[in-house]
Order: C-alpha cells, then sequence, then structure tokens
C-alpha cells in the first residue's frame, strides 16, 4: 500500500490557476467596462452642467435687458441671418443682470464663434462693459453649428413672432433662442 500525499497534482494545479485566470480576466473586463461607463457618465453630466448654467445665464442676460435712454445708442438688435444653409442669426443688447464683467451694465452679443476657415466653433457671448473697455469672450456651448432667434411683439393686438428686431425705445415681449 502506498501511502496518499496532501496536496494538488500538477493537473489539479493547472485546472485551478486556469480557472482562477479565467475568472479575473472576466472581473478585470467587467471593471474597465464600469469604468468606461463612468467615464461617458461624467462627460455627459459635464455637458448637462454646462448647458444648465448657460442657459441660466441667458435667461437672467435677457430677463435683465434694458435701454438707455440717456446714452440712446443701447438698442436692442436681433439680426436674421444663414450662413452654409444654417441660421446664423446675432443678438445684441443690454443687461443689467450680473455677467463674468462684474459690472453693473454689460452689453452682450451672442454669436456663432467660427475658426479662420469658417467653421463654426460654438455659440459665444461677447460681453462688453457699457462704461468702459472691458471686453470678454464666453464659451457658452460648444459644437453648436447654427443659432436661430426669434421675437414676440406685443405692439400689434395678435401676438406675432419676427426673425429680427431692432429697437431703441422698446424691448420685443419675448425672445426664443
Amino acid at each position: 500500500r502506498i501511502p496518499r500525499r496532501a496536496g494538488l497534482t500538477l493537473m489539479e494545479l493547472v485546472v485551478a490557476l486556469t480557472v482562477v485566470g479565467a475568472a479575473v480576466t472576466a472581473g478585470y473586463a467587467a471593471l474597465a467596462g464600469v469604468v468606461d461607463r463612468s467615464e461617458a457618465l461624467e462627460r455627459v453630466s459635464a455637458e448637462l452642467r454646462d448647458g444648465a448654467s448657460a442657459r441660466a445665464a441667458l435667461i437672467d442676460w435677457l430677463g435683465g435687458a434694458l435701454l438707455d435712454p440717456v446714452r440712446g445708442s443701447a438698442s436692442f438688435r436681433g439680426l436674421d441671418g444663414t450662413r452654409d444653409g444654417l441660421p446664423d442669426d446675432a443678438l445684441t443688447f443690454l443687461t443689467g443682470a450680473a455677467t463674468p464683467l462684474g459690472v453693473s451694465r454689460t452689453l452682450v452679443t451672442l454669436r456663432i464663434a467660427r475658426d479662420s476657415a469658417g467653421r463654426s466653433l460654438g455659440l459665444v457671448a461677447d460681453l462688453q462693459d457699457w462704461g468702459g473697455s472691458e471686453r470678454r469672450t464666453v464659451d457658452l456651448a460648444q459644437g453648436v453649428a447654427g443659432f436661430d432667434v426669434r421675437f414676440r411683439s406685443g405692439l400689434v393686438t395678435e401676438t406675432a413672432w419676427s426673425p429680427s428686431w431692432i429697437s431703441t425705445s422698446v424691448l420685443p415681449a419675448g425672445v426664443e433662442l
């Protein structure tokens, strides 16, 4: 009678290592998938936060739109345009709402920024201190290729929407971006 030794045979050890290796590989692949999804979720969340922040700023700025009767040159100007088949409007107005310039009145111009080849870089706001010379351009939404603005008039009996608006004495009843 041959005494049995405690332990694993070489074949059992190879099988056990193969099973453990397969489990570790599957676990690592699953973890990598979770990390990839987490990174994608973080990117989408950041885009949503940036979009919500830009939307809130636009609402504040437009809600604080005003005319300057003293200087008389602050008009509310919305110009209708197209470029390469896409809407390419521009909107300029004076606001008393808070802006990154930190001044009491800021002239805001919303437009599509373009590179030297004419390709769209996104929606930007050009800010200028109304009483001074400080200027700054703020990126609002990267990747925006077109910008369409409509204005609601309260001057006529029926509510009408217009593709452009220029006035030094009357603000539109509504603005749709």
